[in-house]
């Protein structure tokens, strides 16, 4: 592979002006960047930007590592940290864990040995917990976004997740329902718990009782469709159910709808994510949900990050974003 003093014996130039040349500084004349250029091509010189990276300890590359990145839903939020990568002057690199926690501490360490100047991390799983510590302990610049680990001071983009679900439950609550349950989802998640207590809040602002019958505790569409069947068997829904998520709202809609219940005249559903209903088998009724500014916190994420790389003894901060209450016919 050509290097920098191939290209100047080539050009008939120091070693130093191809230098200046390649890396756009002011300084070479017309002549010599003709010269350069036609070394360049007839050589197939490459700059070596590991090289370039160790010599300025910078890659202007992130890195952001997520559990999948194959959901419809984080299209949004994969096109904000792409677009804040493009304000922010640095290449993004996209980790898929799969949702395998040995998977994310592999390309953690990975990618911050040198291979990007800071990492996003998506996502709220408590088997994060050790990994933030670690990488909050080493100094390594980082933003959570929708985690909250306690005691760990790291720059985060949060969801107000709890404050969603009281509204929720005060807007049925005004419609007249008072039956209310909620069927949670990924209580081993920051996000799934703050969904937990906005529904105990709001019962508890509104007069309503709530116990562990009306919290039905769900990781998966299988488990909560068999809960869902049980209930309807023994005659027994309430009035109103909120879901931790659209998933399963979507999921709930189609059981009540094959037993022929109504919906909402016999119950009313809701959701939390704003997600896309993708089987193109049946005509889906428009959920009402509530919907997280994506585009935004992703955008914002990478631009927190920048900052922290520039300034990298700056207090944490923590920016909350509130979410969208998008009115369906499910209520």
């Amino acid at each position: 592979m050509a290097g920098i003093e191939d290209v100047a014996r080539a050009a008939g130039v120091s070693k130093g002006l191809v230098s200046r040349y390649i890396n756009g500084h002011v300084g070479v004349g017309a002549g010599n960047k003709e010269k350069i250029a036609e070394a360049i091509k007839m050589l197939g010189y490459r700059r070596n930007d590991i090289a370039r990276s160790l010599v300025r300890q910078k890659t202007d590359a992130i890195g952001v590592v997520m559990d999948t990145l194959c959901l419809a839903f984080f299209h949004d939020l994969i096109r904000g940290l792409e677009i804040g990568g493009q304000e922010a002057g640095y290449k993004i690199i996209f980790c898929d864990c799969m949702s395998d926690v040995k998977v994310k501490r592999s390309y953690i360490d990975y990618l911050s040995h040198s291979r990007v100047d800071g990492l996003v991390m998506y996502g709220s799983f408590y088997t994060d917990n050790q990994i933030v510590e670690d990488l909050a302990g080493s100094k390594f610049p980082l933003v959570l976004i929708e985690n909250n680990v306690p005691g760990v001071a790291v720059d985060k983009i949060l969801v107000d997740n709890r404050n969603g679900i009281v509204q929720m439950v005060h807007r049925l609550y005004n419609k007249g329902y008072r039956d209310i349950h909620m069927m949670c989802w990924n209580l081993d998640t920051f996000a799934g718990l703050e969904r937990l207590e906005g529904y105990k809040a709001g019962m508890s602002e509104c007069g309503l009782k709530f116990n562990e019958e009306t919290i039905i505790r769900t990781n998966t569409q299988v488990k909560m469709k068999r809960v869902l069947h049980e209930m309807i068997d023994r005659d027994n829904l309430p009035e109103a159910l909120i879901f931790g998520a659209d998933e399963l709202a979507f999921a709930a809609i189609e059981v009540l709808e094959d037993y022929g219940i109504r919906i909402p005249k016999d119950i009313a559903v809701t959701g939390f994510d704003y997600d896309h209903y993708l089987s193109r088998d049946r005509l889906m009724p428009k959920l009402t949900t509530l919907e997280q500014p994506l585009f935004e916190m992703g955008r914002s994420a990478v631009k927190m990050l920048s900052e922290r790389i520039a300034n990298p003894t700056a207090i944490a901060r923590s920016i909350t974003y509130d979410v969208k209450l998008i009115e369906g016919a499910t209520d």
